[in-house]
């Protein structure tokens, strides 16, 4: 999985419980056009702390132009903030 750390767009859905779940994400490819990759699943969900924030890590597999591969989004409770941090 390469590095990126690129800001993204997410759709995103709260369970019963409160937790969130990544939906899809839009990105911008190197080319300037907008890329989507829709969640097929989430495997880990991580919380830790960042200085005096929160950040939740998720693992997730997602659609990549047709093929599913794993992807790695940090949300940063503070901000509202995605990154996708591995692809």
């Amino acid at each position: 999985m390469d590095l990126l750390l690129k800001p993204i767009e997410v759709v995103a859905s709260f369970s019963k419980d409160g937790v969130l779940f990544p939906l899809r994400i839009r990105l911008i490819g190197e080319d300037g056009a907008y890329h989507t990759i829709f969640i097929r699943g989430v495997e880990a969900r991580t919380r830790s702390q960042q200085g005096l924030s929160f950040v939740d890590s998720y693992r997730c597999q997602g659609e990549v132009q047709g093929a599913l591969r794993f992807l790695e989004l940090r949300h940063r409770l503070d901000t509202g903030s995605w990154i996708l941090q591995r692809l």
